[in-house]
């Protein structure tokens, strides 16, 4: 990638659109001893620690790229590094690459010890920007923002091609009732995954737009069961709670698109504000008669998924909701056979591409060094 654009790399593998001209920035990446090559350097300004509620505290490193005159911010994670680390090791010697500070067993919050991390990551970073070798090397320029490569890492994640869809035209595809999978980083989603012996451990639905045209997403999580926009709660989430996502588009010949949008309009009128429930109570329940509303308020992800479903008809409404998993509704699962009874079916799974390259809000200034 010596003397080649990065950008005009990454796109030449994307549709043309006709009669527009996008400024873009070219970056040339080459070697050290290049006297007309420029290099990356980094700067750790700032680390925030993020308390989520299912997850145990961990800190995220705000850092300051810059290559020749332009500069844009990055986050990440420790366990980003970690990764890092382990990807440039499969194309050097680990000799050559720079020590990389030691893991904690627990989250280490203190602020002298995360102060004392800044200053190991940055001498981290500016170790790899030394190795020649390394520096149009795809580990790296995905690292720092520059590349995205979602699609051929899900190829090696599973085996098989799946249609990637990029976020910021999500909304373009997505109708009221496609369904979101969530395939999530917590540990508590690991074992979920696990016990379930599904690729999906949550799963939410698009409703119809909210004030501004903009599509709603309606889950229940923790907060109980809310109503937020489609690609800002996708953009949150995919910071550093979820690996990666998947829309499942729903197929109704039999139902017009203002009966579903009314439908779904009207079931979530009667759900938003409900509490989230998943207790062993409801799970030694399953298969048995559902009880009213009125004694369980409670909604876990997949039974609000399930039950928006059976206001619209495609489920019957003697498969209790509570019987249903995220994992159920992958598809050739217990969803689709159901879908299928009553005229409808969902779509194959499109991984959503989140990866917004941070690259595109660099900024130009005069002083090409920190």
């Amino acid at each position: 990638m010596e003397h080649q654009s990065v950008l005009q790399v990454i796109a030449s593998s994307l549709p043309r659109i006709p009669d527009q001209d996008l400024p873009c920035y070219r970056l040339r990446v080459g070697k050290t001893g290049n006297r007309n090559a420029t290099n990356f350097c980094a700067q750790v300004y700032r680390h925030d620690v993020q308390q989520p509620i299912i997850e145990c505290p961990y800190t995220v490193f705000k850092m300051e790229i810059s290559f020749g005159k332009l500069r844009w911010k990055i986050a990440r994670r420790f366990s980003e590094f970690v990764e890092l680390h382990a990807r440039l090791k499969m194309l050097i010697e680990e000799s050559m690459l720079p020590q990389l500070p030691p893991s904690t067993c627990f989250s280490a919050t203190e602020p002298s010890f995360l102060f004392q991390r800044r200053l190991h990551l940055e001498n981290y970073l500016k170790g790899v920007f030394m190795v020649d070798v390394l520096q149009d090397s795809v580990p790296l320029l995905v690292f720092l923002g520059v590349l995205s490569t979602t699609y051929f890492d899900h190829v090696a994640l599973r085996s098989y091609r799946n249609q990637i869809l990029h976020l910021q035209v999500l909304e373009f595809y997505t109708r009221p009732g496609d369904l979101i999978l969530f395939n999530g980083r917590a540990r508590v989603s690991i074992l979920q995954r696990s016990m379930t012996r599904a690729e999906w451990d949550h799963v939410a639905i698009v409703i119809p737009s909210g004030e501004g045209g903009t599509l709603q997403l309606l889950e229940a999580t923790g907060d109980g069961v809310t109503l937020t926009p489609l690609t800002a709660r996708l953009l949150a989430y995919s910071a550093f709670h979820v690996r990666y996502f998947a829309l499942r588009k729903l197929r109704t010949p039999l139902l017009s698109r203002a009966i579903v949008n009314d439908l779904l309009g009207r079931f979530t009128a009667e759900v938003e504000g409900l509490c989230y429930g998943l207790s062993i109570r409801k799970i030694l329940r399953a298969g048995q008669v559902e009880q009213s509303r009125s004694q369980d308020s409670t909604y876990f992800c997949s039974e609000l998924v399930a039950e928006a479903y059976q206001s619209l008809g495609i489920i019957s409404r003697f498969s209790e909701a509570n019987n249903f998993w995220p994992g159920s509704f992958s598809p050739g699962d217990f969803v689709d056979t159901e879908l299928s009874r009553h005229g409808a079916s969902l779509s194959p799974e499109i991984i959503i591409d989140c990866k917004l390259l941070e690259v595109a809000t660099a900024t130009k200034v005069k002083h090409s060094q920190f």
